[in-house]
């Protein structure tokens, strides 16, 4: 699937933007909020996915919305274990309460960074 500039672009000043939201609750910051635990706190995020590949099934077709949906579920089911990965760094390095959110969302962020670099280079190398 050839992906346009503007899709693309599109879709990084979301996920963005959605990262400058969830930094703008860090303690210190001047909006600073705490989140509350809710059954459903991940709703929001979990409609945003849905709504993505709901919106690339009818872009791209129902094989490409498919195939991201088996990969999002892939992940999410596996994100599980990234949590006591979390809990067990954070003990370990003693990191202080008012910093661990800070933290886990540069450890995000850098996830995702390194995952869509490897996309790129897969996505290349499949190309040659």
């Amino acid at each position: 699937m050839d992906v346009s500039l503007s899709m693309w672009t599109t879709t990084l000043v979301v996920l963005l933007g959605v990262l400058a939201w969830i930094s703008s609750s860090w303690p210190g910051s001047h909006t600073s909020r705490r989140f509350e635990r809710r059954p459903c706190g991940c709703c929001f995020y979990v409609g945003l996915t849905v709504a993505f590949g709901i919106g690339l099934s009818v872009v791209a077709g129902g094989r490409m919305g498919g195939e991201f949906f088996a990969g999002w579920l892939t992940e999410y089911s596996l994100s599980v274990d990234n949590l006591f990965e979390f809990i067990i760094i954070m003990g370990k390095f003693a990191v202080p309460r008012k910093y661990q959110q800070k933290v886990l969302l540069i450890g995000v962020a850098l996830a995702l960074a390194m995952r869509g670099i490897f996309i790129a280079l897969a996505a290349e190398a499949r190309r040659v």
